[in-house]
């Protein structure tokens, strides 16, 4: 038992010693290009490798084997990473820019590392615009006897998308993802990102800011006289009608339900139909209508 202990530990001895060692290895690389800019576009079928010759400890190689194994790919960000155009739609990197994020995501010197090209090469191309209004995916559930006081705001209203024309052409508007929210019953402001209808449209901005108005409503009534066309010579079964609405608390005192005006339709008068429908003309912004009681009534022609 201790010959077995002493040889296990010879060779973590040994191990310690060569782990400790320098050695070059050579790597081939995915390159994932990432935070391409809005009005550029990378076709999605071009893939990207570098080779990069690797001297240092055998420490840090064990390391960046195990991190090469869990993710093949390193990424890119063309916002930070310098690149120049070459012609038309070719781009380039040069390998020494590469140094700081491939030295970042390996986690080694980056003295340690040699490329063993001086560019990579990959190919951006320019895409069409479009601004295009934004609309909002309300899915809101409010407690009992509130509501939205007015259209939630969206900033901004309008955004810039960018893709290939086919696919723009056939786009008038951008949703956003679900607003989806219980119980609502207070103001609140919230961050939606965008429903891009396709991966090759991409738009000047990731997110929206929405602003909801919430207001406690209240049922009130009123008894509205119905009109009549001049030229009609009617007599009204009632000649009133009582509406029903909801108003927000903030409003209540506001309300001028003289500005209320109802109607009767006499466009089917002619086929003598048994009832007139009543309708609504007019009422002020702040009122929701619910229902007119009645919504019909009887009538008598009246002669000259």
């Amino acid at each position: 038992m201790a010959f077995l202990f002493f040889l296990v530990l010879s060779a973590f001895f040994w191990l310690l010693i060569k782990l400790s060692d320098k050695y070059t290895v050579t790597y081939n690389f995915k390159l994932q290009f990432t935070d391409v800019p809005a009005e550029l576009w990378m076709p999605t079928k071009d893939t990207h490798e570098i080779k990069v010759s690797i001297h240092t400890t055998g420490y840090n190689i064990l390391k960046v084997k195990l991190l090469k194994s869990a993710n093949p790919s390193i990424s890119i960000p063309l916002d930070q990473v310098p690149y120049r155009r070459q012609n038309g739609n070719l781009y380039s990197i040069s390998a020494q820019s590469l140094r700081d994020e491939l030295s970042s995501s390996l986690n080694i010197d980056g003295g340690e590392l040699l490329f063993n090209e001086n560019e990579i090469f990959f190919r951006l191309e320019k895409l069409q615009s479009k601004t295009v209004d934004v609309k909002l995916n309300n899915a809101l559930q409010f407690r009992k006897q509130y509501d939205l006081y007015s259209e939630p705001i969206i900033k901004p209203q309008r955004v810039q998308i960018y893709g290939p024309k086919d696919l723009l052409d056939s786009i008038t508007f951008i949703e956003t993802e679900k607003l989806h929210r219980t119980d609502v019953f207070e103001n609140f402001s919230s961050n939606l990102k965008l429903a891009m209808p396709s991966k090759d449209i991409k738009a000047e901005v990731d997110k929206i800011q929405v602003e909801v108005d919430v207001a406690s409503f209240t049922e009130a009534s009123a008894m509205v006289k119905i009109e009549k066309p001049e030229q009609a010579q009617l007599r009204l079964f009632p000649a009133e009608a009582r509406v029903f609405y909801n108003i927000a608390l903030r409003d209540f005192d506001l309300i001028n339900e003289q500005t209320i005006r109802l109607q009767i339709d006499t466009s089917l008068l002619s086929t003598r139909p048994a009832l007139l429908k009543v309708v609504l003309t007019a009422s002020p912004s702040a009122i929701k209508i619910k229902r007119i009681v009645p919504d019909q009534v009887e009538y008598l022609i009246m002669k000259n």
